[in-house]
């Protein structure tokens, strides 16, 4: 049975009503929940993992150490259309953020949880790209950002879209620029697919590496055709690579092995072998014939051995078949 906590609603301040709010509990030194609710961007539900301890409770709670929050749309409900965002305050700091749908049922553990009326999306998105920041040895500072990142890409407001993209472009971190480019593919649509568009100018080969998985998670038709490009004309061989493993992964049409099968030939020897390994991760072993092909008639030695390793691992009768004829030669 849960136990309900208290819920106190504090009376706004005549302006900076979050961030105000937040800042006095900080103030208090006390440790104590506060929350709010927004308009919500999920397609479906926002609600903790499907655990032992959550399955056991049939809820969410907020004493729990452990924290893993899932969106689904499968389970027959319609989307929420509230979001609401739990932070804790301990020893003068935010030290805890949870976000989940109004209609997941949280376990307040018998702690306090103030409610805070009358936020508006902007106002909560501001306050929570206040909390990103971090740095490479504080654990803390680097749960608290990532919280707040993806909270903010839950938020039904345009102003999620234009601070996921500048923390993706100027974040202080290397783990918040890729968490910040993740959330744009996975969770802003086009806004996020157009900024992903814009940040694939950067210089850095690492980042562009890293946007061919934020284009393979966005919804938006064109991303495909995105990583297709990328694919045939990034400068680095590195993310042209990453970029032919994601479309075999997304593979639907034929064009899409095409772009793969024409990478067997590409100038740089890393590409051809990711080519390989591409052809391999085709599903339905429809890149097994070419497999074959690369096998038998690529002009490099060590791109027929990938070739040769992968129709192994395949375990497909025309592999087995190609290998059953080069033996009884």
């Amino acid at each position: 049975m849960l136990v309900t906590a208290l819920v106190i609603a504090l009376a706004a301040p005549a302006a900076d009503d979050l961030a105000s709010t937040m800042a006095a509990a900080r103030k208090s030194g006390a440790s104590t929940w506060l929350s709010w609710s927004v308009p919500s961007a999920t397609d479906g539900n926002a609600c903790c993992w499907d655990n032992r301890e959550s399955r056991a409770a049939n809820s969410c709670s907020l004493a729990s150490n452990s924290y893993g929050m899932n969106m689904s749309s499968d389970d027959g409900r319609p989307a929420d259309p509230t979001l609401v965002v739990y932070a804790h305050v301990a020893g003068g700091e935010v030290d805890k953020l949870r976000v989940y749908s109004a209609s997941c049922r949280i376990d307040r553990g018998g702690e306090t949880v103030r409610e805070v009326a009358g936020v508006g999306a902007a106002e909560s998105v501001a306050y929570l790209e206040s909390l990103v920041k971090a740095s490479d040895d504080d654990r803390a500072a680097k749960r608290r950002a990532d919280g707040a990142l993806s909270a903010i890409a839950m938020h039904d407001d345009k102003s999620a879209d234009a601070v996921l993209e500048r923390v993706a472009r100027d974040g202080e971190t290397k783990q918040l620029r890729h968490s910040a480019a993740f959330w744009l593919g996975n969770t802003r649509e086009r806004a996020g697919y157009d900024a992903l568009l814009r940040l694939r100018g950067s210089e850095d080969a690492a980042f562009r590496d890293h946007l061919t998985f934020c284009f393979s998670q966005s919804k938006v038709k064109e991303a495909s055709a995105t990583l297709i490009d990328m694919a045939k004309t990034d400068p680095s061989p590195r993310v042209r690579g990453q970029a032919l493993f994601w479309i075999a992964q997304k593979a639907r049409k034929a064009a899409d092995g095409d772009v793969i099968r024409a990478a067997t030939d590409d100038p740089d020897l890393e590409v051809k072998k990711k080519a390989v390994f591409a052809l391999s991760q085709i599903p339905h072993g429809e890149g097994v014939p070419d497999l074959i092909r690369v096998a038998q008639e690529n002009k490099s030695r060590e791109v027929r051995k990938q070739a040769m390793f992968w129709l192994g691992q395949s375990k497909d009768p025309r592999a087995l078949e190609f290998f059953e004829k080069i033996l009884t030669r």
